[in-house]
């Protein structure tokens, strides 16, 4: 997804990041650190294709999960 992503194919590393995201999620949790990676790798691609509102929503994800994990900084 990240050699796409540099290619400039987005929405083919789009595609990658959210299966990503559903087998991070199935195999480990939706609380678990891996997955919050998982949110803000496919939410920085969301604002290089334009949808800061995604983008937002899966950084708030990452961050209360890291939080509830690692505690607040």
């Amino acid at each position: 997804a990240i050699a796409l992503a540099e290619l400039g194919q987005f929405e083919r590393a789009l595609e990658l990041y959210e299966e990503q995201l559903e087998i991070t999620r199935r195999e480990k949790g939706d609380d678990h650190p891996d997955y919050a990676t998982a949110l803000h790798n496919a939410a920085v691609l969301y604002v290089k294709l334009k949808r800061p509102e995604k983008a937002l929503e899966y950084e708030t994800k990452a961050l209360a999960i890291r939080e509830a994990k690692l505690g607040p900084k």
